[in-house]
């Protein structure tokens, strides 16, 4: 069996159980490294963007749950310095509203005025 490490040149080939638990343990790792980065640059806002549209796509694609205690710092995060600081991410209407229902989802009260009401 072959499985693609998102880079379209290289391969892996996998001939056994041990091989494919190390190359799951090395994408999962290339993912939370992934978050990291974009969670150290969270004071642009591109980044900020960028990284709720990647937990957006993680989600969709059924894996977030592999990742659930760095999204939810992520989020938290996100959610405190809105919280705190009173000051509006420049986002737009699309990432409001996922970062809304993220926020939800999590179980983290969140209110529409704090997220989407500058839409409304």
């Amino acid at each position: 069996m072959q499985v693609a490490n998102g880079n379209t040149d290289s391969m892996y080939n996998i001939s056994s159980e041990t091989e494919l638990v190390q190359v799951q343990a090395s994408l999962k790792d290339s993912v939370r490294r992934l978050l990291l980065v974009l969670q150290e640059e969270d004071d642009d806002d591109r980044s900020r963007l960028m990284l709720i549209r990647t937990i957006h796509q993680l989600q969709s694609l059924g894996i977030a749950y592999h990742f659930h205690q760095e999204i939810r710092g992520i989020l938290l995060s996100l959610h405190q310095q809105q919280q705190q600081q009173h000051r509006q991410h420049h986002l737009d209407l699309h990432s409001a509203a996922l970062l809304f229902r993220m926020l939800r989802g999590l179980g983290i009260p969140a209110s529409t005025g704090g997220t989407v009401s500058c839409f409304i």
